[in-house]
C-alpha cells in the first residue's frame, strides 16, 4: 500500500467561556457559581478557560500538544453598612 499526505500544521486557540455557557455553564462563570468542592467555601467562580491545540505532520512523524487553562476568580466580600454618627 502506498499513501501519500502532505505535511502540515495546525494551531488553534479557543476562549471556551461563551460555548460552556450556551451548553448549559453558565452559573460556573458568574459569582453564583458553587465551587466549594474545591475550598469549602463558595467564593470561586470561572473568570476564563481557554483551550489550545497543536498538530504538526511531516516526513519524521506527528507531534501534538493540547492544553486546558482555566483561571479562578473571588467574589467580592458584601459590604457591611457603617453607621457614622457626627454630632
Amino acid at each position: 500500500m502506498a499513501l501519500t499526505l502532505p505535511k502540515f500544521r495546525f494551531r488553534a486557540k479557543f476562549r471556551l467561556r461563551e460555548a460552556l455557557s450556551a451548553l448549559g455553564m453558565p452559573l460556573a462563570f458568574s459569582p453564583q457559581a458553587d465551587f466549594s468542592g474545591m475550598d469549602g467555601a463558595r467564593d470561586l467562580f470561572i473568570d476564563n478557560m481557554i483551550h489550545e491545540a497543536f498538530v504538526a505532520v511531516d516526513e519524521a512523524g506527528t507531534e501534538a500538544a493540547a492544553a486546558t487553562a482555566v483561571a479562578m476568580r473571588l467574589t467580592a466580600a458584601p459590604f457591611s453598612p457603617v453607621e457614622m454618627k457626627v454630632d
